[in-house]
């Protein structure tokens, strides 16, 4: 299955009523899905790909390169998901979460990794 394939599933996982088709959610939107996502990922051109196949799958898309500026889009933007990636520059990925989930955010986060260790898995 591919990442595109994967994030769909997911975000019909935590809103089915807000699938393709479904009504903005925020002021002056224009968009079509309704949802608006936050990709974070250091690597440009997977970043791109990603962000790329999503809009065409009627999503807003902003992306950010590193920790840190996940965490200002986060605080200055509604977000439905994050997709953040593990491996970052500035704050690695496990860290964005952690500061999101202790100032009260609780939006849901898809992360990926590249990496295989269990314990990895288990702690993301």
């Amino acid at each position: 299955m591919g990442m595109l394939a994967i994030v769909e599933c997911f975000i019909r996982l935590i809103a089915p009523d807000r699938g393709l088709g479904a009504r903005p959610k925020w002021e002056n939107a224009n968009r079509e899905s309704g949802m608006r996502l936050l990709i974070v990922e250091d690597e440009p051109e997977a970043a791109r790909l990603l962000a790329d196949g999503l809009r065409e799958m009627a999503y807003a898309v902003d992306v950010a390169y590193d920790g840190v500026t996940a965490i200002e889009k986060a605080y200055c933007n509604s977000y439905d998901l994050i997709i953040l990636d593990l491996m970052l520059p500035g704050k690695d990925g496990y860290a964005v979460c952690r500061e999101l989930r202790a100032a009260g955010n609780t939006l849901p986060v898809l992360m990926l990794t590249a990496q295989d260790q269990v314990d990895k898995k288990i702690r993301g």
